[in-house]
């Protein structure tokens, strides 16, 4: 069994790719996410002023390859990187009232929560080593295809209100 999480060709075209050589693509936030893996890296012991663990080299390693498993979903947009207490590595998305984070939890393993604030919406789960990412994948798409559509109503009403004191 491998030590880190992996995306395999049939999984890469289970998430739509009609053509598997996109896997060797790489998205333009990669370094900037590599700096912040050594940055947890080198965090100590008690990072958090709360006895926070410092996070092992094998849910590093394991969330590394997570993160550059989704790194070659094309157009997929940057997550915020952070270190847990517990020593694993979450990943965030956030947009207007969606939020989606994946916290690698175990050499293995990663749990995930998806909340929708205006839907009402909260789902939770788990995720193993070689499991389809479309799961993943389509909670990460909602979260970056969220518009909120109260601010356009607001903005088209204060638009009519401005063109309306105008004339």
């Amino acid at each position: 069994m491998k030590s880190q999480f992996t995306i395999t060709e049939a999984l890469i075209e289970r998430t739509g790719s009609t053509d598997p050589r996109w896997i060797v693509v790489r998205c333009d936030w990669l370094e900037d996410a590599e700096r912040q893996f050594r940055a947890i890296e080198n965090l100590p012991d008690g990072w958090d002023g709360n006895g926070a663990s410092r996070s092992d080299a094998r849910s590093l390693c394991a969330a590394w390859g997570l993160l550059t498993s989704l790194c070659r979903v094309e157009g997929l947009s940057k997550p915020h990187v952070n270190p847990t207490p517990c020593g694993g590595v979450q990943f965030e998305w956030e947009n207007g009232f969606r939020y989606f984070e994946i916290e690698v939890v175990a050499e293995r393993a990663a749990t995930y929560l998806y909340r929708d604030d205006a839907m009402c919406v909260e789902e939770t789960g788990e995720i193993f080593e070689d499991e389809s990412l479309n799961g993943v994948l389509d909670f990460i798409r909602r979260v970056e295809n969220f518009t909120d559509r109260t601010s356009k109503r607001t903005s088209a009403f204060n638009s009519l209100g401005a063109r309306e004191a105008v004339a």
